[in-house]
């Protein structure tokens, strides 16, 4: 496998924390970076020095995911699981935690041996599971390595099991490096829509029965189905939806859309699921409606849209859902550009954009929570015509009232009528205003150029003011069309000169 710099990096730097007697390492890197080559690269290297590796996850894909790298790096591994014939004497052993614990007071049952353990997913490593696991290796002293995206608990970090973090990468730094795609976020521009009183919180996210209750009808702020036909464009999707009958409902949402959608979910089995992840991968269907089952672990650079049905208060879960479709995917003449979220949950608005997402430690006091972003003001939602279906937004009058008065056939809205369309809902993007992409900022300074040659400025103001908006200057400087400023431009050089002004005044 060709390894990329920054996994080369973890490589040297997880060698340096071994030599300087860390015996507990978690690697945290963010979904869709290649953390499973990066373990199987590292399993290839302890194999050639004689060395036992033991790899544990929690659920099936993420074994077979193990499985498959491996064998690509050339090493055929024991599986531990049920439904597999065991392989004793291969040095490396792939185990599903639920058959390592249930098998552990087995007499029958020789315990691998490990000089190395790989834990995937370890945000879960503080479950009863994997500590009884630890236990059974405490007197034999391996090297533990955790593997996560999100490497903390809802009530801190993960310092009572770990003794050094690795921050291997952050989405903001993998994404400017093209390792990820960016992501676009089109979300209900009224939080209070969803209405989530009545739903039990457990264990730190919404009891599953009464969510999905919640959740169980045709429109959840804003038509499911339109807005995929709308913001999608037919892309490979997948959708996370509240439960199993939620699940089902939403894909024959879909299909009664005329849109090809297949639903998997935790009581099928391990073929029927392969099926509709084969009938996915090869384009018979376009959309994969799902509980939590491809939340972790689940590896489809092609997957370009997710489409969020269920909210959730774990930063953890929201996170690694993203993760799923932020992977790079090109196809001949088609590359991904960008990845599309359409969060109908609003959970964007609690948990915060994970490209601003920081890196972890091993602080094991609660998380500092991000601030949350402010929905839109629901006078500000554009309105859709009852009469022609035209969308538009509200306008101001000559008088500063709201103009409502459809621009396309005139009619205006009742109170009544607008306050229904306003309850129902419709997504809008919500931007991330410390991200400005190459191609926004070439539209900045554009603008700029067009302000300073209206206004006789010097030749070098637009590269000067440029700088003092995104702290560098332009990449080019030449072959630049002018454009008018837009208000938000404008406003930003009126406050520079008053900045300006006001530090002169100042001495």
């Amino acid at each position: 496998m060709e390894l990329r710099a920054y996994q080369i990096q973890a490589i040297a730097d997880i060698k340096k924390l071994i030599r300087q007697g860390k015996r507990r390492i978690i690697i945290s890197s963010p979904t869709g970076s290649g953390k499973t080559v990066l373990a199987s690269e590292i399993i290839k290297r302890s194999v050639a020095k004689k060395k036992c590796c033991l790899f544990v996850a929690h659920r099936r894909e993420l074994i077979t995911q193990a499985d498959k790298k491996l064998k690509e790096n050339g090493i055929n591994a024991g599986i531990i699981m049920a439904e597999h014939c065991p392989n004793e004497l291969a040095s490396v052993q792939i185990a599903s935690i639920q058959t390592f614990t249930r098998r552990i007071d087995d007499w029958s049952f020789n315990l691998p041996s490990a000089d190395i353990i790989f834990i995937d997913e370890a945000h879960h490593s503080t479950t009863d599971s994997f500590k009884k696991l630890l236990d059974c290796y405490k007197k034999y002293d391996p090297i533990i390595i955790g593997l996560s995206a999100t490497p903390y608990r809802a009530n801190g970090g993960l310092g009572d099991i770990f003794q050094t973090l690795l921050n291997v990468g952050t989405i903001k730094t993998l994404t400017e490096q093209k390792y990820l795609t960016p992501a676009k976020f089109f979300c209900p521009t009224n939080e209070k829509q969803l209405d989530l009183k009545n739903v039990k919180i457990v264990a730190g996210d919404y009891e599953k029965k009464s969510l999905a209750k919640k959740m169980m009808r045709p429109k959840l702020v804003g038509d499911i189905v339109e807005h995929w036909i709308k913001h999608a464009g037919n892309k490979t999707t997948l959708v996370f939806c509240a439960s199993i009958a939620h699940s089902k409902y939403m894909q024959a949402e879909f299909q009664r859309y005329g849109i090809s959608c297949g639903h998997i979910d935790s009581t099928m089995s391990d073929d029927d699921r392969q099926v509709q992840l084969h009938r996915l991968r090869q384009g018979y269907i376009k959309v994969l409606s799902n509980v939590n089952i491809l939340s972790e672990g689940f590896d489809m650079p092609q997957v370009e849209v997710i489409v969020l049905c269920r909210p959730t208060r774990s930063r953890v879960l929201f996170f690694q859902i993203i993760g799923r479709a932020l992977r790079p995917y090109s196809n001949g003449d088609y590359t991904k550009r960008f990845t599309t979220v359409l969060d109908h949950s609003a959970s964007l608005y609690l948990h915060g954009f994970p490209i601003d997402q920081q890196e972890y430690t091993l602080d094991t006091r609660a998380i500092e929570k991000p601030q949350k972003i402010t929905p839109e003001n629901v006078d500000k939602q554009p309105i859709t015509c009852l009469i022609c279906h035209h969308v538009y937004d509200v306008r101001l009058s000559k008088d500063k009232r709201a103009d409502t008065q459809c621009p396309n056939c005139s009619h205006v809205p009742t109170k009544e009528s607008k306050k229904i369309l306003i309850e129902e809902g419709r997504l809008r993007e919500i931007k991330n205003a410390k991200i400005c992409s190459p191609d926004q900022k070439a539209e900045w300074y554009a603008q700029f150029v067009y302000y300073g040659k209206k206004h006789g400025k010097k030749k070098g103001w637009a590269s000067f003011i440029f700088k003092e908006k995104f702290k560098h200057f332009p990449s080019t400087q030449e072959d630049i069309k002018p454009i008018p400023p837009t208000k938000e431009v404008s406003g930003f050089i009126k406050h520079s000169f008053i900045k300006y002004h006001k530090g002169r005044a100042n001495g």
